[in-house]
């Protein structure tokens, strides 16, 4: 199964060093170009000077889905990682 963009954000998290990071990315978006450009984007917001924290980032981005779960009435995921 496919990793979604945002696991594969995390894990590219972890990898300080560039050219491994690359790795990452060519092989598990292998013909995807569509995953591998919404990892990037992500990646670059740190390019930006935001002053968001990385983690801070994918912190949001779970509130952002349990809050769409549950204004389309379904239960909220828990998340053991907060």
């Amino acid at each position: 199964m496919p990793k979604s963009g945002e696991e594969l954000f995390a894990a590219a998290l972890d990898l300080m060093n560039p050219v491994v990071r690359a790795e990452l990315l060519e092989r598990e978006c292998a013909g995807n170009p569509a995953l591998r450009a919404e990892v990037e984007s992500l990646l670059a917001v740190g390019d930006l000077g935001t002053g968001w924290h990385w983690r801070d980032w994918i912190i949001a981005r779970a509130l952002i889905s349990e809050a769409k779960a549950l204004i389309e009435g379904q239960p909220a995921v828990e998340n053991e990682q907060r």
